[in-house]
């Protein structure tokens, strides 16, 4: 999160950030991402977002604060920490396989809702599900 700027700064925006891997030596045809999602709060729900090109323009510190709506950017899950600070997840999507595929994958999320101003997401466990054949 750039420095000064707090969550609740992009409500109704997400923030993005690139995805740093090596594109794998074979195009996967589908993809799942499932984990867990820990988050110090209760009482915040996230909206995930893939792209497979660069979201927006607008970047502040490597970080790229986007309106949604563009049609490169998909919705590619979701998370409430109603019933406690640690949550399954799970994240899959056609922009999420092919930034994979292509090696250009940017990440984004969304505060829905939660009147937080700071916090850390932390993603645990993350176990990716493919497939090489249709």
């Amino acid at each position: 999160m750039p420095e000064g700027r707090g969550l609740r700064a992009l409500f109704g925006q997400a923030a993005f950030v690139k995805a740093n891997f090596d594109k794998p030596p074979v195009a996967l045809t589908q993809l799942t991402l499932e984990g867990t999602l820990t988050f110090p709060l209760t009482s915040a729900s996230f909206t995930f977002f893939a792209s497979d090109s660069e979201p927006c323009n607008t970047q502040i510190s490597g970080v790229y604060i986007c309106n949604l709506g563009a049609s490169h950017i998909e919705q590619v899950g979701t998370a409430n920490f109603a019933s406690g600070t640690t949550q399954p997840l799970q994240l899959s999507g056609s922009r999420l396989r092919d930034g994979i595929n292509s090696g250009n994958l940017w990440i984004g999320v969304r505060l829905d809702t939660g009147g937080i101003t700071a916090g850390t997401l932390q993603f645990r466990n993350m176990i990716a599900k493919v497939a090489l054949i249709p």
